[in-house]
């Protein structure tokens, strides 16, 4: 009966046809609401603490942006 209604449910948003309604549906059921979830670190340990997430994050991004003739070229 839960999954029926469930399936219900998501025909209605799809059947709204209102991109508000369905973006609304996605990020009722997203699971991490604080924006980036927990990450694994080149050790494969996990990473949940806020600053060394986002230094993660900028030691990739540093990796494959470089800066030629103020230009900003994108490696991947």
């Amino acid at each position: 009966m839960i999954r029926n209604y469930k399936i219900k449910k998501e025909q209605q948003v799809i059947r709204a046809n209102n991109t508000g309604d369905f973006y609304k549906f996605v990020n009722r059921r997203l699971s991490c609401k604080r924006g980036i979830g927990a990450s694994r670190d080149d050790t494969d340990k996990l990473v949940t603490d806020d600053k060394q997430r986002a230094d993660m994050l900028n030691s990739y991004f540093s990796s494959v942006v470089s800066q030629d003739n103020e230009t900003y070229t994108y490696l991947v």
